[in-house]
């Protein structure tokens, strides 16, 4: 009776490790997703359009992981709120994230969408590349900032931005149309995600030269 009772201790406490294991989540080598993780960017852009005009536009943007959810198909996604203040108006939207050993499936608005807004790897480093999308924090009458783009991390470097001073990979990004000028960069830090991005974009569009330029920093940060 006693081995009986000892197997079954045994067996128990197997399961509950097991259910453990299970249960927690894959860390996301880039991004800081935990509950409770809070991260503040300030945004400033310029753009200039010929026969349109020109403004800057500054902003600033908080994130807040919200607790771990599951979707209809069973993937356990991180809920990311995002509130962005700018002069006169407040935006609020939120983001999900699915993290794999491999990597990070990224859906906007709804966590069900058949199909991921993006994909990025999660064990980034020296030469890793991948396709995406580039979303420039600034409205520009009739014309999108959202581009199709290239990514690939081309070296490593240390910097100082008012959230504090962060070992970064450096990530190029070329935007896929040919007819757009771009140079844009961002600097990740491991556990903390974005830290810094720049871009200086130029194109022509139905015959108006279009012209962005602007920094976005970690202002600060909470939680990890």
């Amino acid at each position: 009776m006693k081995k009986l009772l000892l197997l079954a201790a045994g067996f128990a406490v197997i399961m509950l490790f097991s259910c453990k294991k299970e249960e927690e989540p894959i860390p996301a080598r880039f991004w800081p997703l935990a509950e409770g993780n809070q991260w503040t960017t300030a945004e400033e852009y310029y753009w200039e359009v010929t026969y349109v005009g020109s403004d800057t536009s500054t902003s600033q943007t908080t994130n807040t992981v919200e607790a771990l959810e599951e979707r209809d198909d069973g993937k356990k996604v991180w809920p990311v709120a995002t509130t962005t203040t700018e002069e006169d108006s407040i935006i609020y939207s939120r983001t999900y994230y699915h993290v794999t050993e491999d990597a990070i499936y990224i859906y906007s608005m709804d966590k069900n969408s058949e199909e991921p807004t993006a994909v990025e790897p999660n064990n980034l480093e020296v030469g890793t590349e991948w396709d995406g999308n580039l979303v420039i924090p600034v409205e520009v009458p009739n014309f999108s900032t959202d581009f199709s783009a290239r990514y690939k991390v081309i070296g490593q470097e240390q910097v100082k931005v008012p959230a504090g001073t962060f070992d970064c990979l450096v990530i190029q990004i070329d935007i896929a149309d040919p007819e757009v000028d771009s140079a844009a960069t961002q600097w990740r830090a491991e556990s903390m995600g974005i830290v810094k991005m720049t871009a200086d974009i130029q194109t022509e569009f139905s015959g108006f030269n279009v012209a962005i330029k602007g920094t976005s920093v970690m202002e600060s940060k909470s939680g990890f």
